[in-house]
């Protein structure tokens, strides 16, 4: 809020000196320029607002105006308006790092790598401490998304300064976060060796040993980096090193130790106590997270793995209460969830549980999509399906971050196919339709829904509804396979049903039913050759009742008894109430 205020009023001076040292005619153009870049800026009309910017330096050459319109386009991702912002703060003030830097970052997202070099050399060369200049250059396009290309330019970097801890750091740095734990190792070990008090790069050698696989001896090049120091947030980062990793042992040993070196730190006992209660040790760690329930700082978190060891000691009532106490955090969530569970399975009911979740949302409105999805889930694992869907109806009109539509249209589905196992296909086609209007492009939904009007005999219909999927999804090898196999298999269309089915095997060539079609027209165009080698294939990887079917007409007409005969015994034998049986 302050850095905006001065941003503002250093606008207005600006205005005011434009004023006093100007000609009028063009004080007055600055002026006005000034304020419609400032007006558009508020209102998010960035790029008029940096064209604006950069205007002013036809009349007026001050840095600052292409400094401004250059902060605005690296902000707002607008890289060309970034490249040309930055290319004229640099020419107004050669000089100045901050400007290098912002055109180096714009350099780098518009793929300029020749000028980046160039600009970092320079940086580089006219530092007298590089390794400094090397920190800050990565630390300005730490973030930028080609990690790979980054890494490229620091190692070109680190073979013109290989005895620069800071280069080697960097670049360890860059491979860590790469997943190349052998590099980093690499050249941590470089940048540790070259700076031993370098307590940074010592923890960096210790993480990539530790992802190595080399537990104890990433334990020990800790121990001895940590010597260098008594900033004990470093500490505290390898405590959370041994915890992610889950070195349990070491990690309670290393608590114990920060313990005795730092005195009584709720942080390191919070440590301690994580690390107890994932080696089983749930009492000590209870009497631990018991003491840290009442700090404001760790109460959450304490509630939370309170509510867990009650669940271990099969207290769900109490369970129930710790998890209901966690108020925010990175386990508000998830306790809430587990909260819940429980109330509905062991204190009380299902529906007591919703309204418990209900008295979330009105609690912690700004949770209400997670909240939701929370009723969704509970009421789909009571096979409460037309609550689930209900709940998703209602939390359509505000999802932002959930897409509660899909999640209707899946719970429709699961509700059509229970109907259509029951054989209820007229109340399965109306459930259909009615979830159409709400999820209409849902593909899944109209293919379910061609389906039924096919198995009651509406083959107009179901032409219609998969031509509608096909709008939706023309690249979907199920559409095209699924309108090849209608035209061919109910409507005798064996030409136009060809188009589609090549389609189909040319997205999804090792599908089985794709196969199965598409071996079913060749054979219905005749073509038994070609046919064979798809049904075949098909019968090899998906031998249901219809594909061995397709298989029979196939060797019938081709005067393969014998293999005819076996696939009859076969369709007989392990499907004896298929209805193809009834087609010999």
């Amino acid at each position: 809020m302050m850095n905006n205020f001065f941003n503002k009023f250093l606008l207005v001076l600006l205005v005011l000196h434009g004023c006093s040292i100007l000609p009028n005619n063009q004080a007055t153009n600055v002026n006005d320029i000034i304020v419609n870049a400032t007006i558009a800026e508020e209102n998010n009309h960035y790029e008029e607002a940096i064209k604006l910017y950069l205007n002013i330096l036809d009349i007026d050459s001050n840095a600052y105006w292409a400094e401004r319109a250059t902060s605005i386009a690296i902000e707002q991702n607008m890289n060309m308006l970034a490249l040309q912002a930055s290319e004229q703060w640099l020419m107004l003030d050669t000089e100045n790092h901050f400007a290098k830097l912002a055109r180096m970052k714009s350099l780098l997202r518009a793929g300029q790598l020749n000028e980046f070099e160039q600009i970092t050399n320079d940086l580089i060369n006219q530092s007298i401490a590089p390794g400094e200049t090397i920190l800050r250059i990565a630390q300005e396009i730490r973030g930028e998304e080609n990690l790979v290309l980054t890494i490229n330019l620091f190692h070109n970097l680190n073979q013109k300064f290989p005895n620069v801890p800071e280069s080697n750091y960097v670049l360890a740095t860059l491979f860590f976060l790469l997943e190349n734990y052998q590099q980093s190792f690499h050249y941590a070990e470089r940048a540790y060796n070259l700076q031993h008090a370098w307590t940074e790069a010592g923890l960096l050698v210790a993480r990539s040993l530790i992802r190595l696989g080399d537990d104890e001896r990433g334990y020990q090049v800790a121990l001895e980096s940590l010597e260098q120091t008594q900033n004990i947030e470093l500490f505290l980062s390898f405590g959370e090193v041994l915890l992610n990793n889950q070195i349990f042992n070491r990690a309670i040993q290393y608590y114990q130790g920060l313990d005795d070196t730092f005195g009584y730190d709720s942080r390191i006992q919070y440590g301690l106590a994580l690390s107890m209660y994932y080696l089983e040790n749930l009492q000590d760690s209870k009497a631990i997270f018991l003491t840290l329930i009442q700090l404001p700082n760790f109460s959450d978190e304490a509630n939370f793995f309170l509510g867990n060891i009650s669940i271990r000691e099969e207290n769900f009532l109490e369970a129930f209460r710790y998890f209901s106490r966690v108020d925010r955090g990175p386990f508000f969530i998830e306790a809430q969830e587990i909260a819940s569970r429980i109330n509905a399975i062991e204190l009380s009911s299902f529906r007591d549980s919703l309204d418990y979740i209900d008295s979330l949302v009105q609690a912690y409105p700004e949770y209400q999509e997670q909240f939701m999805l929370l009723k969704i889930r509970l009421s789909y694992e009571f096979n409460e399906l037309q609550e689930a869907q209900k709940i998703a109806v209602s939390a359509i009109p505000f999802q932002q971050e959930i897409n509660f539509s899909t999640l209707y249209a899946q719970i429709s589905i699961e509700m059509i196919r229970e109907l259509i196992n029951q054989g209820l296909l007229e109340e399965a086609l109306l459930q259909n339709s009615n979830s159409l209007v709400l999820a209409e492009d849902s593909t899944q939904l109209l293919l379910i829904k061609s389906s039924i009007e096919e198995e009651l005999n509406q083959l107009d219909a179901a032409e219609q509804t998969l031509l509608m999927a096909y709008d939706i999804e023309p690249e979907n090898p199920l559409i095209n396979n699924a309108i090849g196999y209608l035209y061919t298999n109910k409507l005798s269309r064996h030409h136009e049903a060809l188009i589609y089915l090549e389609k189909a095997i040319n997205l999804d060539p090792e599908n089985a039913a794709i196969q199965d079609s598409f071996g079913w027209v060749l054979f219905n165009l005749n073509r038994y050759q070609e046919a064979a080698l798809y049904l075949e294939s098909a019968y090899l990887s998906f031998p249901d009742p219809e594909v061995i079917f397709h298989l029979i007409k196939l060797y019938d007409a081709t005067n393969e008894n014998t293999k005819r005969d076996i696939l009859i015994d076969q369709l007989i034998s392990e499907h004896p109430n298929s209805i193809f049986i009834e087609q010999f």
